[in-house]
């Protein structure tokens, strides 16, 4: 066995024979592995993270489709809330309705209107601002329970420039304090579109 000839392994033993072609498929399936697997692996892994990326992108489209019916309930509230708080004013009528209505949250608030003025309107491109001045007596709670019944009427209406001090030649012990601001109602401009 010290010397292998070539040519005469064809007539050596079988197990011989069968040694050195199990040795030649094993070198032969190694340089295939090397070769075409082991870059086939690598682009299996890659397709596995790929896979991994999209379907966490699918379970998420998933999720937002399950919610659609959802949101579109939500965004028609909305806006139908928007619509009714930028709906243009009719008439003079329904600018009498809002101070109405502010007057009438202050009587429900326990809270007197030494002063009431309304000023001009202000035309804004989109919207159209309707200042009120006032001046308010009320207790601490009472002036609190008119703001907060202003936050909650059905139109727009914000306080600007608010000034809270102590009423001084005070005769009522309920209305120890002075609310003085401008009330500014607020309603979207007929000429111009919201699109």
């Amino acid at each position: 066995m010290n010397h292998v000839d070539v040519e005469t392994l064809s007539n050596g033993s079988f197990a011989l024979r069968f040694v050195v072609i199990i040795g030649f498929c094993v070198v032969l399936g190694g340089m295939g592995y090397l070769l075409v697997l082991q870059d086939q692996g690598q682009q299996i892994q890659q397709a596995e993270q790929i896979q991994a990326t999209l379907q966490d992108a699918f379970v998420q489209h998933q999720t937002d489709v399950a919610q659609l019916p959802a949101f579109r309930v939500q965004q028609s509230t909305l806006q139908s809330q928007l619509d009714h708080v930028l709906t243009p004013p009719t008439s003079q009528a329904t600018m009498a309705d809002v101070l109405v209505d502010i007057s009438q949250t202050g009587l429900v608030a326990g809270v007197a209107f030494d002063l009431f003025q309304p000023q001009a309107v202000i035309q804004h491109p989109l919207y159209v601002e309707f200042p009120i001045q006032v001046r308010i007596l009320g207790g601490f709670h009472a002036l609190g329970t008119f703001i907060s019944g202003l936050a909650n009427r059905p139109r727009l209406i914000t306080l600007h420039d608010m000034r809270i001090r102590q009423h001084v030649n005070n005769t009522d012990s309920k209305k120890p304090l002075i609310l003085e601001a401008t009330i500014k109602a607020y309603h979207g401009n007929q000429s111009q579109s919201l699109q």
